[in-house]
């Protein structure tokens, strides 16, 4: 199943992957219907309910993984190991 569901957001359009315009449950995105998708295309409740889960689990890793590198680079600072002028974050 989750092989179906990469292949059906690896053909998808960009702004419809990130959860962008057009892509919630009553437009044709969220029915399968865009970019002339055939039957097999269409993705199942099951599907559809992984998917969602899937994007808010990546959204709260980025979100972990950005306090995380922030706070490694504030205790790099701190620590005198990197000038305070040279962060990149």
């Amino acid at each position: 199943m989750a092989r179906r569901v990469e292949a059906v957001i690896a053909r998808s359009p960009r702004r419809h992957r990130s959860g962008g315009e057009g892509s919630g449950p009553g437009s044709a995105a969220g029915r399968g219907e865009s970019r002339g998708a055939s039957k097999n295309d269409v993705l199942t409740l099951a599907e559809r309910e992984e998917l969602a889960r899937l994007r808010r689990e990546v959204r709260q890793l980025r979100l972990e993984r950005d306090i995380l590198s922030k706070a490694a680079a504030w205790f790099a600072r701190e620590s005198g190991t990197v000038p305070s002028g040279s962060s990149s974050s």
